[in-house]
């Protein structure tokens, strides 16, 4: 569907709020995520492949409480583990 003249949205999803449970997280080493911090000091994680970024997880916001991670892939990228890569590494 059309958002603007300008603006086109693909794969549209509804969004889910899903519970981390530091019971049964366990972190997992992918040497293909490069992590770094964005400006305001939020994690964020990539996989890359050529000039672009095929997976791609951070944190929208958070509070003492609560964070809103956010993750996507591209559809070409999916089905490999990228997305678990790249969100594990931003809450490990």
């Amino acid at each position: 569907p059309r958002i603007s003249p300008h603006l086109r949205l693909t794969n549209a999803q509804t969004a889910r709020v899903m519970r981390l449970d530091p019971a049964r997280f366990r972190p997992e080493m992918n040497a293909m995520v490069v992590t770094k911090a964005e400006a305001d000091g939020s994690p964020r994680a990539e996989v890359r492949r050529g000039q672009g970024a095929v997976a791609v997880a951070g944190v929208n916001w958070r509070s003492p409480v609560f964070a809103e991670i956010f993750v996507r892939v591209e559809n070409e990228a999916r089905g490999r583990g990228w997305g678990r890569s790249v969100v594990r590494a931003v809450t490990a």
